[in-house]
């Protein structure tokens, strides 16, 4: 989140290390509590109120306007996805004989 937050913002601002750690966290406790709450309710559909409320955390954490900070949001989205996709597929690998 710090490297994508870092090439979100505007020119001259520094996005430290820190903030961008606290923003991950704050993000996973979001979906958590939105996994419990949300998903019993309303079903895979928590996952489009995650967009729309992790920008809002990200925005004060990392002192973005909301359109970077919902850029920088779907991109770790993608990126992460893109990651677990890759671990899986390693994991499930067959091995050469």
């Amino acid at each position: 989140m710090w490297f994508v937050a870092s090439l979100n913002a505007p020119f001259g601002q520094e996005i430290k290390l820190s903030q961008g750690i606290v923003a991950v966290i704050l993000m996973g406790l979001c979906s958590a509590a939105s996994s419990i709450w949300l998903m019993p309710l309303i079903g895979y559909w928590h996952i489009v109120v995650l967009l729309i409320v992790w920008p809002l955390i990200v925005m004060p954490v990392l002192e973005l306007s909301f359109r970077r900070s919902l850029l920088a949001v779907i991109i770790y989205l993608v990126v992460m996805i893109g990651a677990q996709i890759g671990m899986m597929l390693v994991v499930h690998m067959k091995p050469r004989a």
